[in-house]
């Protein structure tokens, strides 16, 4: 189960972990600089120079986007939508995944490649607002995609193959783009006993194994403040798994460093015999960011 910025994702089966994948970047070259590509970007190697990377990624699809709009009156409105679609747009998903956990400062060079790839499909201005420029061609926002990032990684561990190994449901206040054998339901509060109730339904005996919470609240400016927020959301979690976690499962959830923190952990070990700190090798070391890792759920669900 994931939740994603009050978003989430229920599985009924634990992953497994993924294979290593053969990636390339536009240009055909190979990625050298990653040491054991596992699709999941947050678990990239450690050292790697996320700036370099994406400075490589932005000039190469910006010299194609260059080579468009000097060649623009000789394609149709179709055809320039069909190029942008099949070249720039999965070149963008690429970076979505490998720089899973970049700084916005850097991934705002994909979001200004982006917008120029926008403009070379239709006539807007460019002054006018990034959200009308989606609206005119029906594409999610990068900050969009980027959310259902662990949905996808999910999806391709325990479905995506001949033999499908478990369920996938996502919940997300924002619209989730769907993926075909996951059950999604966008624009759902999780906090709210209406989700709760269709999540049971479309749950295999309605239970999970596993929930997972990449939710966090939108960030204020005020550390306090937004730390509050989130440990509240966070134990908002132990109420959902009364519901549909089963004897045993496992439940993993997103929290920033402060005062509360230990609330939130002595909450979880009042229902979990097992309740750790992990902190991904990859995760930059001045955030905040932390997750607490809690299994072996020992309480009945709540009918």
């Amino acid at each position: 189960f994931y939740l994603h910025s009050v978003g989430r994702l229920l599985i009924s089966s634990l992953p497994a972990p993924a294979h290593p994948s053969s990636i390339t970047t536009l240009d055909g070259s190979d990625l050298e600089y990653v040491d054991n590509y596992k699709y999941l970007g947050v678990w990239l190697d450690c050292k790697l120079s996320f700036q370099t990377h994406i400075k490589h990624l932005q000039s190469k699809i910006k010299s194609r986007i260059c080579f468009l709009f000097r060649n623009k009156a000789s394609f149709t409105h179709a055809a320039k939508h069909t190029l942008v679609k099949l070249t720039i747009l999965l070149s963008l998903d690429f970076g979505d995944v490998i720089y899973k956990i970049a700084s916005n400062t850097l991934l705002n060079k994909l979001d200004a490649v982006y917008h120029s790839a926008i403009h070379f499909v239709t006539k807007a201005t460019y002054t006018t607002h990034y959200c009308d420029l989606y609206a005119l061609v029906g594409w999610p926002l990068l900050h969009t995609r980027r959310q259902t990032h662990w949905l996808q990684v999910i999806y391709k561990s325990l479905l995506d193959g001949e033999f499908p190994r478990g369920a996938v449901v996502g919940i997300d206040l924002l619209r989730i783009a769907p993926l075909d054998g996951a059950h999604f339901l966008s624009n759902h509060d999780i906090t709210d006993p209406v989700t709760h109730a269709k999540l049971l339904e479309l749950l295999p005996g309605a239970q999970a194994h596993v929930i997972m919470s990449d939710m966090a609240p939108n960030a204020s400016g005020f550390k306090e403040m937004d730390h509050e927020k989130l440990i509240t959301m966070s134990l908002s979690l132990i109420d959902l798994a009364a519901k549909v976690l089963q004897t045993g499962g496992s439940l993993i959830c997103k929290y920033w460093d402060g005062a509360l923190a230990h609330q939130l952990q002595q909450k979880l070990s009042a229902v979990f015999r097992d309740v750790r700190t992990v902190k991904p090798k990859a995760s930059r070391k001045e955030s905040s960011e932390l997750f607490f890792l809690a299994r072996s759920y020992r309480e009945n669900k709540i009918v």
